[in-house]
């Protein structure tokens, strides 16, 4: 079992702000932002989008898929820094749907560093069946290809 490297620590429990992009506090996208600003030095889009307005989050992940900036990776062949998309469970009109509006890094290979509103910024294990079970894919951007 691997350990997740060192640096992690400085986006662990982080406090968990809808469209925030801090350090201070930020939502799942503003974390993905701060690593790839702080660790790869590659600046991404805003995307100044709330959590709720699930509409337009996926409209947002469609457009980052077909736009050439990020190419998608076979499950398995994931790797550090690549982005995962993950579904989450959202009530609408009384039925639950599970529609793809969560993203976080993968670390390690064997961590995704995510944040969420009842959890903050952690650290999840990818094969951990509840995490497993919410992963559609992973996304690589194209200035790590």
């Amino acid at each position: 079992m691997l350990q997740p490297p060192s640096w992690i620590t400085r986006y662990i429990g982080i406090e968990f702000g809808d469209k925030a992009r801090s350090i201070e506090s930020c939502d799942c996208w503003g974390l993905v932002r701060l690593v790839y600003k702080e660790r790869l030095n590659i600046d991404l889009p805003l995307y100044d989008i709330s959590e709720s307005d699930h509409l337009n989050v996926e409209d947002a992940l469609v457009t980052a898929h077909n736009n050439g900036t990020w190419i998608q990776v076979m499950t398995g062949h994931h790797r550090e820094f690549d982005v995962c998309e993950m579904s989450i469970p959202v009530k609408i009109a009384g039925v639950w749907e599970f529609p793809p509006l969560h993203v976080g890094v993968v670390i390690g290979n064997e961590w995704i560093l995510h944040a969420e509103r009842m959890t903050h910024s952690r650290l999840s294990r990818i094969h951990d069946r509840r995490m497993s079970s919410r992963i559609l894919g992973y996304w690589r951007h194209k200035k790590l290809t």
